[in-house]
């Protein structure tokens, strides 16, 4: 594996935005209604214990199972900007690894894409406009093309689930009990 680069961003680095999708998907597996996990990247302990060097994660931060979609997986990179636009294919937003990890991923039937944090808002990005935006040259998506996430019941802050099955319908999968 490789190793991870050292961030400088640590104030801006997505943890908050990472741990309030991790409280949502844990009311979600209470629920019943889904089993999605954070992925954390692996680390080495070098030097008798004395240093941790984190390495690069070969899953984008959220990797589940969705049980309303016949157990179809699930798939999702938590971003956090400061900006307006989300840079994609690059450092400081969607990196390469992150964009190869979630195409790979719908090319197997996943349902993936980008959860994306700005101003105490969060919005969902298919991974159909990603690629859209990288075809046409764009290598950025703006605010207002994603998709906002309601507001969900009870715990569930924001209900990505809901905006997730406008983009991935029951239509084509197997009702499995």
């Amino acid at each position: 594996m490789k190793l991870k680069r050292v961030r400088t961003n640590l104030e801006a680095d997505g943890r908050s935005l990472q741990k309030l999708i991790d409280g949502i998907c844990k009311q979600y597996e209470a629920g019943g209604v889904a089993r999605i996990k954070k992925v954390d990247p692996p680390v080495r302990i070098m030097g008798g214990g004395r240093k941790i060097v984190h390495l690069e994660n070969p899953f984008v931060d959220f990797i589940g199972t969705w049980r309303a979609r016949g157990g179809r997986t699930i798939c999702l990179e938590a971003k956090e900007t400061r900006e307006p636009q989300l840079k994609l294919v690059s450092d400081g937003g969607l990196t390469e690894r992150q964009y190869k990890a979630l195409k790979h991923w719908r090319q197997f039937g996943a349902a993936v894409g980008v959860l994306w944090g700005y101003h105490d808002e969060l919005r969902f990005v298919p991974f159909e406009a990603i690629q859209a935006q990288l075809d046409s040259g764009i290598k950025h998506l703006k605010w207002g093309n994603a998709t906002p996430v309601r507001r969900g019941p009870g715990f569930i802050i924001w209900d990505f689930l809901a905006t997730l099955a406008e983009y991935y319908p029951l239509s084509g999968v197997l009702n499995q009990h």
